[in-house]
Parts: C-alpha cells; structure tokens; sequence
C-alpha cells in the first residue's frame, strides 16, 4: 500500500469509532483474502451485488457484511462473458507456463497460448497437459489435464458433447436446461473435475457446485474449439482456478467462432490491458 493511503489505513484503524467498508475493506485482496502489507479492519462491509471470494476466506477484516444490489441481472452470474474473462486473465500469474501437447493443435492455437503467456512443447514435463482424441496414453500423473472424456479423478477438464455424455455417463440427458445442469452436476462431482459440454446452440460449463452457459446461440467451430483448449491450457499452466480458466476459455471460443482469429486475437489484448 502506498503513502498516502497506508497512512490512512493506520489513521482508520487506531480509531474507536465504528469503521464502516465500501464494497471491500481497503488492503483486502478480494480474490485470495490476503492482506499483503496492511488493511481496514471494519464493523460492517457493504458490498455490491454479491460476497467476494477474499471476503469469505478473511471475515475478520469485514466484520458484519450486508450486500447491496446494484441492478446486475442474475443472467450476468451464468454467461460466460468478457467481465469474468478480463478478472480471469489478469489476475494470474505473471509467470509464464508450460504446455505439453500429447496431441497436436492449429498453428492459431499455439499463437494463442504464446500470447497468453504459455510456452508449448510436444513432449516434457509441462505443467499441463492436452491430451486430445487420438493421443496415446502416457504417464501424466500429478499434472492438471485438458483433453476429452477424462477419467475419475484427474484434475483439469473434460471436453464431451451432450451425446457423448449420455453415452458414457449412461444418463438422460433430454429435458429442460436446469434438468440437464442437475445431471451434469453430480457427474462433475464424482468424476470431481469441471466438464465443458459442446452443444448444437449452447455450450454449458459444469462444476459441482457452480454453472455457467456459453453467450453465442451457435455451435462452435473447430477455431473456437481450437482457442477453447489453448485457453483453458495456458491459463491453468499460469496457475488460474480450474473453473475460471474453463469461463475464460468458453468467452475466447465463442468470440473466435462467430467472428474469426482477428477479432479474437484483437478481444484478448483488450481484456488483458491493465
């Protein structure tokens, strides 16, 4: 925290009244929960729209938090949209990862990964690896993985169409949206790891607790198929949360497929400009 701000920190602090916190306590990371050098330790945080992760981890700092609305629509909390991409892409790491192939992608990938601050090798100890529909089974034990219809207990995440996971999963998969989000839920769960469903006119993104839906009504390409891997790929080897490199990922792809490399190439600068 810098002067002049760390000393009125300290000012706010050292006094007996009641410290009420706008939005997040001052020096609080809301993401992480940490507090690095120094921070308001407050009576009561108001915070708008919604409890932000930090504030969970450290309720010391908050004290009573009451939430304020301010008018988002709960749609904005399911879309995989540019706003959670951008948190996504620039609150990871700022070192560079590595990306091991077990199956080769397009040029335009690999591009995209370099972008995003990712190395990519054919063959190694990367940090994560992509393991497509025709790669040989190798020993990737204790690394995060990225490929299609992954086993139990890998972590990383699976990439499967609907059809593909009523066949595996032997479950129906027909009905309403929240009906096939109910299923794929407890799937997400015991195979405990997202899945990324592919669908004719929407793609749905599965945790075992959270969900979100792709923004275009269009199945994705094989370009947006292709950013989607290198997405989620580069951004796990950069340490991102495994659910949000996957939300991140889903916005790229549908970019990529409506309108082409350019104009995704041209979105991801945008959202990582500090």
């Amino acid at each position: 925290i810098k002067e002049p701000w760390r000393t009125a920190i300290q000012l706010i602090n050292s006094c007996k009244g009641f410290k009420l916190a706008v939005d997040i306590p001052s020096g609080l990371n809301p993401d992480t929960g940490e507090v690095e050098d120094i921070a308001v330790r407050a009576d009561m945080t108001v915070t708008f729209h919604r409890v932000k992760k930090g504030m969970l981890i450290s309720p010391e700092i908050c004290g009573e938090v009451v939430i304020a609305p301010i008018g988002i629509p709960p749609e904005a909390e399911i879309i995989m949209g540019p706003g959670d991409a951008r948190q996504t892409l620039i609150s990871v790491s700022r070192q560079s990862g590595e990306v091991v192939l077990l199956e080769d992608l397009s040029n335009e990938a690999k591009d995209f990964m370099n972008l995003l601050g990712a190395s990519v090798k054919m063959s190694g100890n990367g940090q994560v690896v992509y393991i497509g529909k025709r790669s040989r089974e190798q020993n990737v034990s204790g690394r995060k993985i990225v490929g299609f219809d992954l086993d139990i207990g890998r972590e990383g995440v699976s990439i499967i169409t609907f059809k593909e996971a009523a066949e595996k999963y032997k479950i129906d998969i027909t009905g309403d949206l929240h009906q096939k989000i109910s299923k794929l839920s407890r799937i997400s769960s015991e195979i405990e790891h997202p899945i990324y469903v592919v669908g004719d006119n929407v793609d749905l993104l599965i945790g075992a607790s959270r969900w979100k839906m792709s923004w275009i009504d269009r199945p994705l390409n094989e370009l947006g198929l292709n950013i989607l891997i290198a997405t989620i790929l580069a951004l796990l080897a950069r340490g991102a949360d495994t659910f949000e490199a996957a939300s991140a990922a889903g916005y790229l792809a549908g970019v990529a497929s409506s309108s082409g490399y350019p104009t995704v190439l041209n979105e991801l600068r945008r959202l990582m400009e500090r």
